[in-house]
């Protein structure tokens, strides 16, 4: 069941990973991509927002002991009126929590994804640390200045779909294999709001993802217009010049390349723009 009108998204508002050393994983994320930490709360043994933009931010969070295979502690959706979502989100049958104030300061409401994927609703009201800290923190070197997706797993895609397509009204805008010929691997899709935002599925009905495998699915895409001159600036900020940190065309038809946090998590800079022009018949010129 679709709710009865669009939900009043603005975009992805941070998404939020665990680190086991969060003093220095903020450090490799503030030297390699320039961002500069906004404030900190108390969660966990303490946790960072690294800020992208106004709007978005990279939460690291340092747990107990060591860091789970799966990295991913949450998505967190800014919207507009949160009161309105809610109301919208339990008239089709969801159960999203009662509305309280996160440690960060802002209005707050969580629902559970059919996968098991934690995901939050978030309104920045005056008194949240994200208003607060508006116009500060914004990184004069930062490598990229926008938070495009971020990729989780689904184990079954009619199950997402009936919770991101049908109830919470995504799109789908692109599909991809791994080989020419191989079955869907990844699905984009597209949140309703004005910035075009999406989350990524990674299809994998009957696999076991090993912790290393889970890193890179569960990763941030940062949008970028010169994939090279990304490239360049990691260098030069400290990256190792290996192979596998060189840039590449994706199956997506757009340069990327991939860098790995200290616990294995990956971050993906894509360019904005198709690498080759695709003809009617799908050949790439």
């Amino acid at each position: 069941m679709k709710a009865e009108q669009e939900l009043p998204i603005v975009g992805i508002a941070h998404v939020a990973f665990q680190v086991s050393d969060l003093e220095q994983s903020a450090h490799q994320y503030a030297s390699y991509y320039g961002f500069e930490s906004a404030f900190s709360t108390n969660e966990g043994e303490g946790s960072e927002y690294l800020k992208i933009n106004d709007e978005q931010f990279l939460k690291l969070v340092q747990v107990p002991e060591e860091t789970d295979d799966n990295r991913l502690i949450e998505i967190a959706f800014q919207v507009r009126d949160l009161e309105l979502t809610t109301n919208l989100l339990r008239k089709i049958g969801l159960k999203p929590s009662e509305i309280y104030y996160s440690l960060d300061g802002s209005l707050t409401s969580s629902l559970t994804d059919p996968d098991g994927h934690r995901l939050l609703f978030l309104e920045y009201i005056p008194e949240s640390l994200q208003a607060k800290t508006r116009g500060e923190h914004l990184g004069s070197h930062r490598l990229s200045v926008r938070l495009q997706h971020v990729g989780l797993t689904v184990r079954s895609e009619p199950a997402a779909n009936a919770f991101y397509r049908e109830a919470l009204g995504f799109q789908e805008t692109w599909r991809g294999s791994r080989n020419d010929d191989g079955p869907d691997a990844w699905v984009n899709m597209q949140m309703p709001g004005e910035h075009g935002d999406y989350i990524e599925y990674i299809l994998i009905e009957g696999m076991v993802p090993s912790r290393k495998q889970l890193g890179s699915m569960h990763h941030l895409c940062l949008l970028t217009e010169d994939i090279q001159w990304v490239y360049q600036q990691l260098l030069r900020n400290g990256l190792p010049d290996l192979d596998r940190h060189k840039p590449m065309v994706g199956r997506s038809n757009r340069w990327l390349l991939n860098v790995h946090d200290l616990d294995g998590t990956r971050t993906e800079f894509m360019e904005a723009k198709l690498a080759f022009e695709e003809s009617s018949s799908g050949e790439k010129h």
